[in-house]
């Protein structure tokens, strides 16, 4: 992670620390007792949630059973003991939660990370930074990530289950700059400004409020989404970066992206829309109506009552900057590594016009690979458009057509685009033509504002 430093201590008075530590064989324990053989007694008590024989546990360490039962954490069951919680393994952080429900799902449930947590902690531009904030904390995993590059990180929900787990998680894995705040969404900060907001709320569009981690109650005549980005703008520091997961209504006769551009433009930030997908009602009531009382209809007349055609979805990360820069891009792919390295380069891009483009001096962000499918026709084997995909990616991938991949390939930082386009006409006299010219200039352009390449410095005119 880049920015990243150690904000960790080994406090091995407090058991629960020391349950996290034994998760790490690159950790000692207290006992000096290496944790390799332990992780077969942890594995069945916290990931598998079965039991074990009454005395296992302190074979960990002496009294280890009974710190452990204290803290809540084992219980007592005929067969043995077994956990109260469950466990997982998430970018290097040990983070507890609750067991997976049965038929009845309580309300106020604690959620492992899901794939939505992992595309928010993927997108969230990351730099060393004095304040932190994550709105709907949850387990607190995305606060706990982010402490280690963020002075203070501050975690506010509205279910205190859930703080509760992410003070848990933070005494696991000895981090000690996150502090809990019960209270709905910004409420418990009004007024406050951070260097970074991370927010993957409770954004489903759904006709109840049954369950705190899914359903997203509309306040003031907007749904949560939108009242999340309008209050994420306010409590953006100048350079401040927030990241959200949203979705949204798109209603007949507007473009997929309308509502979300138009919540950026009202923030007063800058912005990038990255569109994700879109379902039909239907679909998008079956794929979230999983309650016991959930009736996939009424959520269908729910959402066309609002005038719905679909239900998008995608993320908005904003940008407290000057000048402003509202932009967006679809995802065709998943995002992945530090995808927030991409982000931070979209919204920073500059705007060229062509005589700066062929001034300047791009390279494609490294590393990447690069893909194109062969098609076959009547008139021979034709290649189809070259994908560029970055391995630290927001999902937002680069195209470029085969004609001008040549001079593309040229450009590694020291020439010009000019220079490279000068370099293939020597090479391949009387292929260079005015129009290929125009597009690798306008590729160049399209590739540096989605982050694919870096601008580098441009030669001034003569």
């Amino acid at each position: 992670m880049y920015g990243r430093f150690v904000v960790r201590r080994a406090d091995f008075d407090d058991p629960v620390h020391r349950l996290g530590a034994l998760w790490d064989v690159g950790r000692p324990t207290r006992s000096g007792v290496s944790p390799a053989p332990t992780i077969h007694t942890l594995r069945r008590l916290f990931i598998e949630g079965g039991t074990v024989e009454s005395g296992e546990v302190d074979e960990i360490e002496p009294d280890f059973e009974d710190s452990l039962r204290d803290e809540g954490l084992l219980e007592q069951v005929p067969t043995g003991v077994r956990a109260t919680v469950r466990i997982s393994l998430w970018r290097g952080l040990v983070i507890a939660h609750d067991r997976p429900p049965g038929v009845q799902i309580p309300r106020d449930i604690v959620l492992r990370p899901s794939p939505t947590t992992r595309t928010v902690a993927t997108l969230t531009v990351r730099r060393r930074c004095r304040r932190a904030l994550d709105v709907g904390t949850g387990c607190g995993a995305l606060a706990l990530l982010a402490a280690a590059h963020a002075d203070e990180v501050i975690a506010t929900d509205v279910n205190p289950r859930a703080l509760w787990f992410t003070e848990l998680n933070a005494r696991i894995n000895g981090i000690e700059n996150v502090r809990c705040v019960e209270g709905d969404l910004f409420e418990p900060v009004s007024g406050e400004s951070f260097d970074l907001v991370m927010g993957n709320l409770p954004f489903v569009q759904s006709p109840d409020t049954e369950f705190l981690f899914r359903d997203g109650a509309r306040r003031e005549g907007r749904d949560i989404s939108e009242t999340a980005v309008v209050a994420s703008a306010d409590a953006l520091a100048p350079d401040g970066f927030a990241t959200l997961l949203v979705n949204w209504l798109v209603i007949d006769g507007e473009a997929p992206t309308a509502a979300p551009l138009s919540w950026v433009r009202a923030s007063g930030c800058s912005g990038l829309v990255l569109f994700h997908s879109v379902q039909s009602p239907r679909t998008y009531a079956t794929n979230w109506a999983h309650g016991p009382d959930d009736d996939v209809d009424e959520w269908v007349e729910y959402l066309r009552s609002r005038g719905a055609v679909s239900v998008a979805n995608g993320a908005i990360i904003l940008h407290r900057s000057k000048p402003r820069k509202v932009r967006s891009a679809k995802m065709s792919v998943s995002p992945s590594g530090e995808g927030g390295r991409q982000v931070e380069r979209v919204l920073r891009a500059p705007s060229l016009d062509d005589e700066a483009v062929r001034s300047s001096r791009p390279k494609i962000v490294m590393p990447y690979t690069s893909t194109s499918r062969v098609r076959h026709d009547a008139d021979g084997r034709t290649l189809r458009p070259i994908e560029i995909h970055l391995a630290d990616t927001a999902g937002i991938a680069g195209v470029v057509q085969p004609v001008v991949a040549e001079v593309i390939d040229r450009l590694d930082g020291v020439l010009t685009v000019g220079e490279a386009i000068a370099a293939q006409r020597t090479a391949s006299p009387g292929t260079v033509s005015p129009e290929l010219e125009a597009a690798v200039v306008s590729t160049v352009r399209a590739l540096v504002v989605a982050g694919i390449m870096e601008p580098g410095e441009s030669t001034p005119s003569a």
